[in-house]
């Protein structure tokens, strides 16, 4: 991500789904797998911001608070906190 100030910011991640959608490309940049078994058959529960995987049913919790105050540190102290 390029520096950007907090205007850029609330514009880039208007909404829940903007934001879930880039932690998602950052986190699994080649599709979302299982954390436990490594399948690729996971299916999302946004109510719950989790992934289920089809294979072993492991629960991944996706905290969107969490990733928004990330992407906030990212953007403006010059160090980034892992995802």
């Amino acid at each position: 991500m390029d520096d950007m100030n907090l205007v850029e910011l609330v514009q880039q991640f208007a909404d829940d789904e903007k934001c879930r959608a880039y932690i998602e490309a950052l986190r699994w940049p080649k599709g979302v797998t299982c954390p436990r078994c490594k399948c690729e058959k996971v299916y999302s529960i946004l109510k719950r911001d989790q992934f289920v995987c089809d294979s072993c049913s492991y629960n991944s919790a996706q905290p969107l608070e969490r990733y928004s105050m990330t992407l906030t540190c990212r953007c403006g102290s010059g160090f980034s906190l892992p995802i």
